[in-house]
């Protein structure tokens, strides 16, 4: 039996801006074989991308629900996932008219999944992770970036952005996830290890081992559960962007637990501090001018400190912007106190210029 639970959140800056959640996501099951899901996450700057992440979302999902059959192996759906893309930017464009379509831009994210492999249609930040029999986490999809954190490739950008692919596994549960969520779990410093990601960040959303659900019922009951915790607990988003998240099981598999360690990442302070000058960019000057090697070590531990924290793994915070914090006081500490040396170093000249010029005055 397949299960499954979806659910969205508006994020911290939308609520204090009165603003809609502007992510959206869909699930469909085709027969008790077969499981579609999509999210899609509007662009913040777009005035209509909370319609365009909808459609987009709706569309697709119903299109491969009326052109797949139960049986069918995901190995075999690659055209069905490009006509749905095409179908969800088809949709949007109607929905725009006359409009901008920029305006109407979202990322977009779509798997089909059978209890065992996968397909998957995949634009802009967002992402999905596979869970396999043996516990080992494997990342699906790669985020689209621009030159700036916050920019990224929607699906109105066309076919030229799209991409397609098919995963064996076996995979036991699927995590499909906007980038508000994905961003605290696969860390960018953790691309090269194993596993790539957090794995006690999304370890209570989709292990069974941990999480164990048996009906569709206890797997809603599941997902009210983890929305209910981030809405009562809202430091634990880590991020003020809308959050969404979508989770596909294999009910009768229950994946092999690992030993700990595979669960918190081992990360050096060096590694720490080139994730956060790559997550910062704009730190990266303050920390490169640093002479002194043990501040430079006390930052970087700073940041080892909030990325691994091992508490239970739902309080865990997901915040990378603490670290951020933490840099920011300190060298605006160093700021402040450079900038008041400078002030008093330009009144002792501005005094031994004025002394100077009296005593010539006087002089004469």
């Amino acid at each position: 039996m397949l299960l499954h639970y979806g659910l969205k959140l508006k994020g911290n800056s939308h609520e204090a801006l009165g603003l809609e959640c502007q992510d959206a996501f869909s699930i469909r099951s085709v027969g008790d074989r077969l499981l579609v899901a999509a999210i899609a996450d509007g662009l913040g700057s777009c005035s209509r991308s909370a319609v365009g992440a909808r459609l987009a979302a709706e569309s697709a999902t119903a299109y491969l629900a009326g052109h797949l059959s139960s049986g069918c192996l995901c190995a075999d759906v690659l055209p069905e996932l490009e006509a749905a893309f095409r179908e969800a930017l088809q949709q949007v464009k109607v929905a725009a008219g006359g409009e901008d379509l920029l305006d109407y831009s979202s990322t977009f994210t779509i798997v089909v999944y059978d209890g065992e492999h996968l397909a998957y249609g995949h634009v802009g930040d967002s992402g999905a992770i596979a869970l396999t029999p043996a516990g080992d986490y494997q990342l699906i999809t790669r985020q689209m970036k621009g030159a700036l954190a916050n920019e990224t490739v929607p699906l109105s950008y066309g076919e030229k952005y799209w991409r397609f692919g098919y995963e064996p596994g076996p995979f036991c549960a699927i995590a499909l996830m906007t980038d508000g969520l994905y961003e605290h779990i696969c860390l960018p410093s953790l691309r090269e290890k194993t596993p790539p990601l957090y794995g006690a960040r999304v370890r209570p959303f989709i292990d069974r081992a941990v999480a164990p659900i048996n009906t569709q019922e206890e797997a809603e009951e599941m997902g009210q559960e983890i929305l209910t915790y981030f809405q009562t607990e809202p430091e634990a988003r880590g991020t003020n962007d809308d959050l969404t998240l979508v989770c596909l099981f294999n009910q009768a598999i229950v994946p092999a637990e690992k030993e700990p360690d595979y669960y918190v990442p081992q990360i050096t302070a060096d590694e720490a501090l080139n994730y956060q000058r790559r997550l910062y960019p704009s730190l990266e000057a303050k920390t490169s001018t640093t002479t002194d090697g043990q501040d430079s070590q006390e930052c970087a531990n700073e940041s080892v400190a909030v990325i691994q924290r091992t508490t239970d793994p739902l309080a865990e915070g997901f915040s990378a912007l603490e670290t951020l914090d933490a840099y920011s006081s300190q060298w605006s500490m160093i700021e402040w106190a450079f900038l008041i040396a400078l002030i008093a170093l330009a009144g002792f000249f501005s005094l031994v210029v004025i002394v100077i010029f009296m005593a010539i005055v006087f002089h004469l």
